[in-house]
């Protein structure tokens, strides 16, 4: 058993960015297609029996070119000089394919030539159609032989290099004309004939098997290999389905320090405290009161109790008075007390934070969903304005760079839901307003309220900074409200992308059918991250889910034994990339096997280095030797092979067994900077 990874590098002049990724063959199956050897086409339906062209000035008998047979030729007389030869020799054949075609190869076809003095030079070129017509660069060329009875029978061909990556191909059409004659100091004075008998199309069409639907490990929604059939017909209160899985609603708060508490579901769910690394519905404290939270260190407990938990996770809940359980879930300034009093209103003047099924022993639910009893709550401490800036990683700042992305971000519990909100960005000097932007419907982004909070971005250009002459009071007003000023520096100052797996790691073994938590950290508190998270089962991708700032955490069962492939990447504003890779080994405990994991620690993904020398590390690549009953054991270093190929020696395999650690921790020279790559097949020696 052998794994393989692949290193790249993307740099100038000694300057190197890293990633590494394996290899992932995704070809077609070959019993997916259909070698076809030969389509035979026919000209309107039957053979071209007739004579497609003739040249010279015809003679009475041979008016009618549809009755001349072979031999009546010769009855035909006349002169076509050479100014006059295309007049004559310029026709062109349609083909249709009974089907289009994925792929072309070649045209054969087959026609007569009869000519009694000077050959002419016959060209021929095509058109393609698929929807559209295209012309094919190829000229082929044909003359034919001279002969006693100035016939001929010519076979030409038209070849793959003619048609490119043209797909779908449904028709062609070949374009005969002429240039000349063979011998040009001579005129052609005598009589020809062009008969074009049979043409033939060789390709490949491409197969399409009847859908046959798989609903296996399907809990919601459409069959795997997508024939339409539902096979589920969808989730419970709660959930949304995902690639066939069901999985809790997630909400997410503007940071740690806004979450109250989370939730494994919005509805009759058990509860975690605010930093859980499972549970996904977040209960935060702007949605709930609109503001943010102004002190510092939120969580503490202090006489500011809103639940107790019968655990930190996975938990029953009681009301805040009782004791049963010692787990409290503490937030901030906040005064709770049941209540349960009907509609949605608190007695205290407070808000509902949560709702519960009972006193104690009780799930838990978010404010919406109608449990008997409320936990409401009361907070003095919250931020005297609803407007303030945020970096991508939704925290408060005051300062920002050019170049930086900020987050303008208006709270306010009353905003009608998807109503429009229009920000205006001034720079503000005494009473001297310098007008930077307006963030609108007509005017670049469209911002609507959300759960009582409306949030733009604004991305600072250099061409922003130019509407102002100093840049220590930027503000923006929504409604009549102001924001607190924010500082920025006319100074780039790009702060580092982090985007890691933290869970699993790489070279992390499992039993088939465990249940897996994925966790990424994705961190970039000046620019907008987009990406996503794949899982592959050796060359079968499982699931893709979409990353953005912030962590995302998801449970995912690795039933089938096998390697699975963990891959994070993304794209910041500024076009930078990351990516990070962890390959897991999943057992399958009925019987003997072997296992290997190839991983290389570092360099990391997209790091800038400067210099062309490079430390690779490969230490985590792991290997493991199943043995009934339940003995894993842990292949040792010099029981792997590491097999290394670099792209400034691509010729060369560098291999070394793991008794030697320079197999997988070791300097490496590059020759010269720009697009460099290493690869990594790890073999387990038998």
């Amino acid at each position: 058993m052998k794994k393989e990874l692949t290193l790249i590098f993307l740099g100038s002049l000694f300057l190197f960015s890293f990633a590494y990724a394996e290899e992932i063959n995704l070809a077609l199956d070959a019993t997916d297609w259909d070698i076809v050897p030969s389509y035979i086409i026919y000209h309107d339906g039957g053979h071209l029996s007739d004579w497609q062209f003739q040249g010279g000035l015809w003679g009475p008998e041979c008016e009618d070119i549809s009755n001349i047979n072979d031999g009546d030729i010769n009855n035909c007389f006349g002169t076509v000089i050479q100014d006059t030869v295309n007049q004559y020799l310029n026709f062109s054949i349609n083909l249709t394919f009974p089907s289009p075609v994925s792929s072309l190869s070649q045209i054969n076809f087959e026609y007569d030539q009869y000519n009694d003095n000077n050959i002419p030079i016959i060209k021929y070129k095509a058109e393609i159609f698929n929807g559209t017509w295209h012309n094919i660069s190829c000229v082929s060329t044909s003359q034919g032989p001279y002969s006693s009875t100035g016939y001929a029978a010519l076979i030409s061909r038209i070849n793959t290099s003619c048609f490119g990556d043209f797909k779908n191909i449904e028709k062609i059409k070949l374009n005969f004309y002429s240039t000349g004659y063979v011998l040009s100091s001579e005129f052609y004075t005598g009589t020809f004939a062009v008969k074009v008998k049979e043409l033939r199309a060789f390709g490949i069409k491409e197969v399409i098997p009847s859908c046959v639907p798989d609903c296996s490990n399907i809990e919601c929604g459409e069959d795997k290999n997508g024939c339409g059939v539902i096979c589920s017909p969808g989730c419970d209160n709660g959930y949304n389905c995902n690639s066939g899985i069901c999985e809790p609603i997630s909400a997410s708060c503007l940071s740690e320090n806004d979450i109250i508490m989370k939730l494994f579901s919005p509805y009759n769910s058990f509860g975690a405290l605010w930093n859980d690394p499972i549970y996904n519905y977040e209960i935060c404290y702007s949605t709930i009161f609109g503001k943010i939270y102004s002190l510092s260190s939120p969580h503490v407990c202090s006489d500011n109790k809103v639940l107790g938990l019968s655990s930190t996770t996975n938990a029953y809940s009681e009301i805040p008075s009782l004791s049963n359980y010692d787990t409290e879930v503490c937030y901030g300034d906040l005064d709770c007390e049941k209540d349960v009093s009907s509609g949605d209103g608190c007695t205290n003047g407070g808000k509902v934070v949560a709702r519960l099924s009972a006193d104690t022993n009780a799930y838990s639910s978010d404010a919406s969903f109608p449990a008997p009893v409320k936990i409401c709550c009361t907070s003095e401490n919250s931020v005297t304005d609803d407007l303030y800036w945020a970096n991508t990683n939704d925290n408060q700042i005051t300062k920002a760079d050019v170049g930086d992305t900020v987050k303008l971000i208006y709270l306010n519990p009353s905003l009608p839901e998807d109503s429009e909100v229009i920000f205006e960005i001034f720079e503000i000097d005494n009473s001297d307003e310098d007008e930077i932007k307006t963030v609108s419907l007509s005017n670049e982004i469209s911002t609507f309220a959300e759960g009582g909070i409306a949030i733009a971005s604004w991305a600072i250009s250099k061409n922003d900074l130019a509407r102002t002459s100093d840049f220590d009071n930027f503000t923006f007003r929504v409604s009549g409200l102001q924001s607190d000023n924010l500082k920025i520096s006319n100074k780039a100052n790009d702060s580092k992308m982090v985007l890691r797996i933290i869970s699993p790691d790489c070279g992390n073994y499992f039993d088939a059918g465990d249940e897996v938590t994925i966790e990424v950290e994705a961190f970039d508190e000046d620019d907008v991250m987009n990406g996503s998270l794949k899982i592959f089962q050796d060359e079968n991708k499982l699931f893709d889910f979409k990353i953005d700032n912030g962590n995302l955490i998801q449970n995912k069962n690795f039933n089938v034994a096998g390697n699975y492939q963990v891959i994070a990447e993304g794209i910041n504003s500024r076009g930078k990339r990351a990516r990070a890779i962890s390959n897991v080994m999943v057992i399958n405990k009925t019987k003997n096997d072997v296992y290997v994991a190839a991983c290389i620690d570092s360099p990391t993904d997209y790091t800038y280095i400067d210099s062309n020398v490079v430390e690779f590390d490969a230490r985590s690549t792991t290997g493991i030797n199943f043995t009934l009953p339940t003995n894993y054991i842990v292949i040792p270093k010099e029981k792997l092979k590491f097999n290394w190929m670099f792209s400034d020696d691509i010729m060369r395999i560098y291999s070394e067994n793991g008794n030697n650690t320079k197999a997988y921790f070791f300097n490496k020279t590059f020759a010269s900077a720009g697009n460099n790559s290493a690869t990594l097949e790890v073999e387990i020696i038998k």
